[in-house]
């Protein structure tokens, strides 16, 4: 009786436009289908529930041994199964017209199978903190895995919004180090902004004196390394990386990636139906609440780029020749005079953006710059 009151009040909710026919047949783990024939038997007066006879089963024994096989084909070579959202996903991927059925369907369809692992104890998670609106925690994380059935390990650099869940950056790293996280931030930051505050754990690069953390810090962003206002903070970030290797190494394993481009791409893939898949936590999608809760990302101006640009480019010296020019990859490039002084004998920093520009300083004083391709694209030609 509780779950026909409650399904009737949000019925109520959808004919009134007050939540979508998505976040309803989300909340009740149904089909859509499903869901607008619900609607439809309210908006005309009828019964939900109605007397029926023999109940036609929604899978035929053909697609019960297609949902079956694609269970053991997304084995991986550690025994690991797919979960039954894993499963369903991959039948729509297969065949867009593919029945429609909740995961229970699915779950009663391979739970005979061998294959099939023993039931756990669900874990209990604590409350845990939350940010106040989004754009107020970013938090970032490493974590490596096997990605690629039977291949060695490799890194995943992941950021989030603390409040949606939204996964704001997620790329496989060659390395851990100080460039790759350049990348991942100066992402974020180009399409979302500046957040109040990024929270990492203690690795070196963000904390105390640390390059990121100093780097950031510069350009207004607070950086925490303990966990913010509650000890479980970190827990989120740990979670996500969890249902990313959960989830993300059988979608590689069905879409036959096997090198890390090719992964990459299925990543990217994964990422945006993550962000548009319902999270019972936030009770609605993260891709819903990251873009419709208050924000206070801090969008930045051209200057504010510009500086936040010098801040994260490739910084080199270059002593300038007695001819006036500086050598770059191999091609010399004519330095001018600074406001009719000649810079021959003299260093000057030269600033990389790799693939844009090179920029050239004298006692920070803005010299000249290059176009990437006028020196790059020659030697290539």
């Amino acid at each position: 009786m509780l779950l026909q009151k409650s399904i009737n009040e949000h019925l109520d909710l959808v004919i009134q436009h007050k939540m979508t026919v998505t976040a309803f047949s989300e909340h009740f783990d149904i089909s859509r289908s499903w869901a607008s024939e619900l609607i439809r038997r309210k908006r005309n007066g009828e019964p939900l529930e109605k007397e029926r006879g023999h109940r036609d089963e929604i899978f035929s024994e053909s697609q019960k041994a297609r949902i079956r096989k694609q269970y053991t084909d997304l084995m991986l070579s550690n025994g690991k199964m797919p979960s039954m959202n894993v499963l369903r996903e991959c039948m729509r991927i297969d065949d867009g017209k593919f029945p429609e059925a909740s995961i229970e369907t699915y779950r009663k369809t391979v739970i005979d199978l061998i294959e099939y692992p023993e039931k756990k104890n669900k874990k209990t998670y604590r409350k845990r903190f939350e940010a106040p609106s989004v754009g107020f925690i970013i938090q970032g994380d490493v974590t490596t895995h096997s990605w690629i059935d039977r291949a060695n390990p490799f890194s995943l650099l992941l950021f989030i919004d603390d409040k949606s869940r939204y996964v704001m950056f997620a790329d496989f790293i060659d390395s851990d180090n100080i460039e790759n996280h350049k990348v991942a931030v100066k992402a974020w930051l180009k399409t979302f902004g500046k957040p109040a505050i990024v929270y990492y754990d203690n690795d070196p690069k963000y904390a105390r004196g640390g390059y990121m953390r100093l780097l950031l810090e510069r350009i207004g962003i607070r950086v925490i390394n303990t966990k913010p206002y509650k000890p479980q903070g970190k827990g989120k970030l740990e979670r996500k990386n969890g249902v990313f290797q959960d989830q993300l190494v059988h979608y590689i394993k069905l879409k036959k990636a096997d090198t890390v481009d090719k992964a990459r791409e299925v990543l990217r893939w994964y990422v945006d139906l993550h962000n548009r898949t319902y999270n019972r936590d936030i009770k609605s999608n993260p891709e819903n609440v990251f873009k419709n809760s208050d924000d206070v990302f801090k969008y930045l101006t051209d200057k504010e780029w510009e500086d936040i640009e010098l801040e994260f480019a490739i910084k080199e010296k270059r002593k300038v020749s007695n001819i006036n020019e500086i050598s770059i990859g191999g091609k010399y490039m004519l330095v001018p005079k600074l406001s009719n002084l000649p810079l021959s004998g003299r260093w000057v920093d030269i600033v990389v953006r790799s693939q844009y520009w090179i920029k050239v300083y004298y006692k920070n004083q803005y010299v000249t710059q290059y176009k990437w391709e006028d020196i790059y694209d020659q030697q290539n030609s």
